[in-house]
């Protein structure tokens, strides 16, 4: 009857979840003016726009690191500590950055 996700997890997924949903809005509503490119709204559709890819990196980035910080569930400090001791874990990382 114990909830398999726990009050941590929770707290972990709303804060990653707001911390991504902020940046990306940010970039998305602010980063042409912060990065100095034209806005992704303004640039011909038959180009690709520095806006959206670095809006597009952003994001992927932090999935990166949301990969990471969910190896620990409990909330401990060092969210690195045992990384390179999964070669699975590794291996995903490396592929996906």
């Amino acid at each position: 009857s114990t909830s398999i996700v726990t009050r941590q997890m929770w707290i972990n997924m709303l804060g990653q979840a707001a911390y991504q949903l902020g940046v990306t809005l940010f970039v998305l509503f602010h980063g042409a003016e912060h990065f100095h490119v034209l806005d992704g709204h303004d640039v011909d559709n038959s180009k690709p726009s520095v806006h959206y890819t670095i809006l597009f990196n952003a994001f992927v980035l932090m999935t990166l690191c949301n990969e990471v910080n969910c190896r620990k569930l409990e909330g401990e400090f060092n969210v690195f500590a045992g990384v390179c001791s999964n070669a699975w874990f590794v291996g995903v990382l490396l592929g996906t950055l």
